[in-house]
């Protein structure tokens, strides 16, 4: 087996920041664009048994996950309130990431060009496998490229 093939007993899905505010600042389009393929990948983590992890870039100013991806998530879905671009700077978040032993991390969110490409960027010096949900990270995907990073899209 090609170890660029996701694995389900060794993957983790990492949402990043899809808030309130943020989908606030988009198209009525993107907006929709966006919380459908995050629901569709929380979805599919609950019903793979994939362990989900969500960040929040400051809650209080940015507001919550979204409604329609919370109702997607298994309830042991793990939340980290962040107020740095890269999710491994959450408080307790590099501990509930090497917990659960898994190599694989499949990212999707919000804030592509910083947020998602700083936490591509640090998991990847870490050692992880990073796969990257590619609707959204057109641009981001040209910055990750220089890494052993796959890209995919919620049709494959």
């Amino acid at each position: 087996m090609s170890s660029n093939l996701l694995a389900q007993d060794n993957s983790v899905l990492l949402i990043i920041d899809v808030q309130s505010k943020l989908l606030g600042a988009m198209s009525p389009e993107q907006r929709q664009a966006v919380t459908c393929y995050s629901a569709i990948l929380a979805e599919a983590a609950n019903l793979l048994n994939i362990p989900v992890l969500v960040t929040e870039q400051y809650p209080k100013g940015l507001g919550t996950t979204d409604s329609v991806i919370t109702a997607k998530l298994p309830q042991t879905a793990e939340t980290f309130t962040k107020t740095s671009f890269s999710c491994c700077q959450a408080i307790g978040f590099k501990q509930a990431l090497s917990s659960g032993q898994r190599q694989q991390i499949i990212l999707t969110g919000m804030e592509a060009h910083i947020c998602v490409l700083q936490t591509a960027l640090d998991l990847h010096q870490q050692g992880y496998q990073i796969s990257v949900v590619a609707e959204p990270y057109v641009l981001a995907i040209q910055n990750i490229n220089f890494m052993p990073c796959n890209a995919y899209n919620t049709k494959a």
